[in-house]
């Protein structure tokens, strides 16, 4: 398994601590090349690539939902792919949302997180269940825009 962060802040103090807390090989996508093509994390060293990088994940674990905000969750959700947060979620409907429907789960702790990984990975048909869920929650919620403008004019 390989793991994407991406940090909020990509200060070069803070990206060099993210690489002390791993004991497998990291690479920042600043020096990917063939060479590091073996690493097991990388580290987002840029701004502005993570709704894009979503599409080649399998699973996102969006930070917040541990104090009081959550980061973007619907954008792995547009590429159908099952979102993991915190607890503390209920004040943001999409949150809600993909919960109810199944397309996302929350956790508490590390080893919530863990067991959820563990069944969605495990079990192909729950994971493409789980996925195809968080897609079609962002399908038919589009048009949203054209709808309030519509309003306004």
């Amino acid at each position: 398994m390989k793991w994407v962060f991406a940090p909020h802040e990509i200060d070069r103090e803070n990206i060099e601590r993210l690489e002390k807390l791993f004991t497998v090989k990291c690479v920042r996508f600043s020096g990917f090349n063939d060479d590091s093509k073996d690493a097991r994390v990388m580290i987002i060293d840029n701004i502005g690539m993570l709704s894009s990088a979503y599409r080649y994940a399998g699973i996102a674990a969006v930070g917040g939902g541990f104090g009081k905000g959550i980061h973007n969750i619907l954008e792995p959700a547009c590429w159908s792919i099952p979102v993991l947060f915190g607890p503390n979620y209920r004040k943001f409907r999409e949150a809600v949302d993909l919960i109810n429907l199944g397309g996302a789960k929350s956790f508490n702790d590390y080893p919530g997180f863990e067991e959820i990984l563990d069944r969605w990975f495990s079990d192909a048909a729950l994971y493409r269940k789980v996925a195809a869920l968080a897609g079609e929650y962002v399908n038919k919620n589009m048009g949203a825009t054209s709808l309030i403008m519509k309003e306004i004019v």
